[in-house]
């Protein structure tokens, strides 16, 4: 058994109320559009999507009036490169985070077993790990990694379908907000989990 401090306790357990807002998974609908769809509640997900248009805009109302008054002032060449290579770069930011959340909810497969073995391997593996399963039903596992880095917490969903196991993993910014970057952990936590099924499911 991992032992945990009680930091790591009142971490745990605090996250573990805060995915409250994460399940139940529609996991029919899920397994139909190769994408985890969350029984969110409508004000999160209005926060969610009116936070991403503030961002967005603001981003790029900020760069447009630098662009717009480097070109007012163009006699200062030097003013007038940086503000068009700031433009462009918010804009391409903006692109990455847009592709990044159409990505955010998309399945990774992993191809096991039957759905009894994948779960029975699946919860072992979870446990070589030490991740926590917050979430338990027949047909998906809600997990917590017990990782986090700098304000971003993580959640993994596994859903088990015929001999599929249905991967997803993403970030909280703020413990409640979903986030489109996640400093590699979203790819990180499918390698780990992937290659300890697989090493699990050889012997």
């Amino acid at each position: 058994m991992v032992s945990l401090s009680s930091a790591q306790h009142t971490l745990h357990g605090r996250y573990k109320s805060l995915l409250k807002m994460s399940y139940p998974i529609d996991y029919k609908n899920s397994i139909n559009s190769s994408r985890l769809i969350i029984y969110d509640s409508k004000s999160l997900i209005i926060m969610e999507k009116l936070l991403r248009l503030i961002f967005g805009f603001a981003f790029l109302f900020y760069s447009v009036a630098m662009l717009k008054n480097s070109l007012e002032e163009s006699t200062n060449t030097s003013y007038f490169y940086f503000t068009l290579f700031y433009s462009i770069s918010v804009l391409t930011f903006l692109i990455y985070v847009t592709y990044k959340f159409t990505r955010l909810l998309k399945f990774k497969k992993i191809i096991g077993q039957s759905n009894y073995n994948n779960r029975k391997i699946a919860k072992k593996v979870l446990e070589k790990l030490g991740w926590s399963i917050v979430y338990d039903t027949k047909n998906y596992i809600v997990i917590n990694p017990n990782e986090s880095s700098f304000a971003l917490g993580q959640q993994i969903t596994l859903i088990f379908n015929k001999d599929e196991i249905l991967f997803n993993s993403f970030g909280y910014f703020r413990n409640f907000l979903k986030s489109p970057i996640s400093f590699g952990k979203n790819s990180a936590n499918f390698k780990k989990f992937n290659e300890f099924f697989e090493s699990t499911t050889s012997y």
